[in-house]
């Protein structure tokens, strides 16, 4: 093949240049090029653009049948997981670029005018950092090699912050979990608590071991005693796995007035508590908004050939201690008042039934099924506790009994008892139960109320003859 000499002027064929480059470069854009490579090389996939062309065609869509609908379902899932990697990757960069890196050297500084050094004598800076860059994409359990956590990066990121903020401004940290029966609450608890544990072990932070026995329980009555137990231990992770006895109903209870006073008053005791709890409407309104800091919403789906769940669809909330806060969700900054005026309109009233506010959601991500403890210690324990609040284990109460108690709303004050003496809280305890059996079982408690009802009828009846 001869070699075409082109006879142009010079003007000339750098004018034509430029045009064939304007036809091939990127025009303006705020990614990066390789990021619209990935994006360019991805959209031209041979079986997406096959797809692209046969929908528009009238014959293809009018005969569409079971197994071409397979057929679209598995190109699009294969873009769509592709592209939001990218997305992520895409995120990250934009993170870090805008100067969203932490100041080692900073950090450093504070910690040495702080004098934390004799709180903290092995914590590894220099590793906190590390982690903050270049968050792991999994973790594997301490009781599986095979079995791995998840890690969403903002999310692990969010956590190192809570974190840094609770060593270098003596600062707790308050986890939510919320969520209908089945969406994967307690799951997700104890992954978190492991993934918090194995930060604070590999920064340096904290040395005891990740134990469901120690740090994980059922009843308010248990993380009392947990807490008081590990009272002087900074950085002591306690996980409430059913919270329902801190509905707002309840806020005159002992243990939940004493759950909410150590919320208000022991923040520098640098505990870290996650609760479980269907919604977070059932919580003190100004408890949620001053004093949690996370609130993690799951969901689940229902998969219609199976007709079983598909969990692990988390909502991310964040009430920021700082004025404002980034939402990738969003793809803008949400200022702290507007978080904590939609949560307190939400909040105030039965609003929360239908959900928490859908704008203020910090980060949409996925979760595995992977527990952070061994699923066979969680029923275990479940079991135990189950078995140690019985009713009818050396005494029998018929419901009506239960209920004529629970009606009376009778407290341990009303037998001369404080919190003192030693027959306190097995009163509490007790009474509790009670009010559980029938807050827990609505049905239960309607139709207790209906006999209550008749027999007051009958009464005033008898009465007035």
């Amino acid at each position: 093949m001869g070699l075409r000499i082109i006879n142009k002027p010079l003007r000339q064929l750098d004018q034509e240049l430029k045009l064939l480059q304007s036809k091939t470069a990127f025009k303006d854009t705020d990614l990066e090029q390789k990021h619209l490579v990935e994006i360019k090389n991805t959209l031209s996939d041979n079986d997406f653009i096959a797809l692209c062309n046969k929908v528009r065609d009238y014959d293809y869509l009018s005969s569409v049948d079971y197994d071409r609908v397979c057929d679209i379902d598995s190109t699009l899932k294969t873009i769509s997981s592709t592209i939001s990697n990218i997305k992520k990757d895409i995120e990250i960069h934009s993170f870090l670029k805008d100067g969203n890196k932490l100041d080692l050297k900073e950090l450093r500084h504070i910690f040495n005018v702080k004098k934390l050094r004799s709180k903290f004598p092995n914590i590894d800076l220099k590793r906190l950092n590390e982690l903050y860059e270049s968050p792991p994409r999994e973790l594997q359990t301490s009781y599986d090699d095979n079995k791995i956590i998840l890690i969403d990066e903002f999310v692990f990121r969010k956590y190192l912050l809570a974190m840094i903020q609770m060593v270098f401004n003596h600062m707790d940290l308050l986890v939510c979990m919320t969520g209908g029966e089945g969406t994967g609450k307690s799951t997700k608890i104890s992954q978190d608590m492991y993934i918090l544990w194995w930060i604070l072990t590999e920064i340096g932070i904290i040395n005891y071991k990740f134990d469901i026995n120690e740090m994980f329980v059922n009843t308010l009555q248990k993380f009392r005693e947990t807490e008081d137990k590990y009272f002087n231990d900074k950085f002591r992770i306690i996980g409430l796995d059913e919270g329902n006895e801190l509905n707002r109903q309840n806020w005159k209870d002992e243990e939940v007035n004493t759950f909410f006073q150590r919320l208000r008053r022991e923040r520098f005791n640098q505990r870290i508590k996650f609760v479980g709890l269907p919604v977070i409407g059932e919580m003190i309104p100004n408890i949620v908004i001053s004093r949690v800091n996370f609130i993690f919403d799951l969901k689940a789906r229902n998969k219609v050939k199976s007709g079983t769940l598909e969990k692990g669809i988390v909502n991310m909330y964040i009430i920021p201690r700082g004025n404002k806060i980034y939402s990738p969700k969003q793809k803008r900054e949400i200022s702290q008042d507007e978080i904590k005026q939609k949560l307190h309109d939400n909040l105030k009233d039965k609003s929360y039934l239908k959900g928490l506010p859908s704008e203020i959601i910090i980060k949409t991500f996925r979760s595995n099924g992977t527990w952070g403890f061994k699923e066979s210690e969680y029923e275990k324990k479940l079991k135990n506790t189950n078995e140690s609040v019985s009713f009818t284990k050396g005494m029998s109460f018929s419901d009506w009994e239960l209920f004529m108690i629970y009606k009376s709303n009778v407290k341990p004050k009303d037998f001369g008892l404080n919190n003192k003496d030693p027959g306190y809280f097995p009163v509490a305890k007790l009474l509790n139960r009670i009010n559980g059996h029938f807050e827990k079982n609505a049905d239960l408690m309607l139709k207790q109320e209906a006999v209550f009802k008749r027999k007051m009828e009958r009464k005033n009846k008898d009465q007035n003859t």
